[in-house]
């Protein structure tokens, strides 16, 4: 089945993009919370109560991410992905290529550092796990611009595919 080129993404494929997706945005929306809980956590310190839940879901949803992440690339490779438009730009087909690649660095690396930083004490990982969190931030961006012009200026199909379950 590698190599195969579908005309969609098959419901499990659209079904973990958007979990991901909205678990990718709770994770940025709740940083400041694992900020604090993280210094805690180095200084050998309680957790402050209003931070320990969402350092829970943070860093659960963390490793919950990279797997799926994982499961997406399987996936992707397994399956297939929908070919690019014909009449998109050499450009365009780059940006977006190397959008997808990145992202998908990300969402695995991040986990991965996120887990050697919070379990094993790598403070190295904390750091690079930190400054991660610009490229990706940046990266969601360019990936939801692309889709939305796509879908209103270039008028292609491409968002309606990560959508539309058949």
């Amino acid at each position: 089945m590698a190599g195969r080129t579908p005309q969609t993404y098959s419901s499990m494929q659209i079904v973990l993009h958007w979990i991901v997706a909205f678990m990718v945005l709770f994770q940025i929306v709740v940083h400041e919370n694992m900020v604090s809980a993280w210094r805690a956590h180095v200084r050998g310190q309680e957790i402050a109560a209003s931070d320990q839940f969402l350092t829970s879901i943070h860093v659960w949803g963390g490793v919950a991410i990279g797997v799926f992440a994982a499961w997406r690339l399987w996936l992707r490779f397994s399956k297939g992905v929908p070919a690019t438009p014909e009449s998109e730009s050499p450009l365009f087909r780059l940006a977006a290529s190397a959008t997808h690649i990145l992202l998908y660095v990300l969402m695995i690396g991040m986990p991965l550092t996120g887990i050697a930083a919070w379990f094993f004490g790598y403070r190295d990982m904390a750091e690079l796990h930190e400054i991660a969190r610009i490229p990706l931030i940046a990266l969601v961006v360019v990936h939801v611009a692309g889709a939305l012009a796509q879908k209103y200026w270039f008028k292609s199909d491409v968002m309606d595919r990560m959508i539309k379950m058949r």
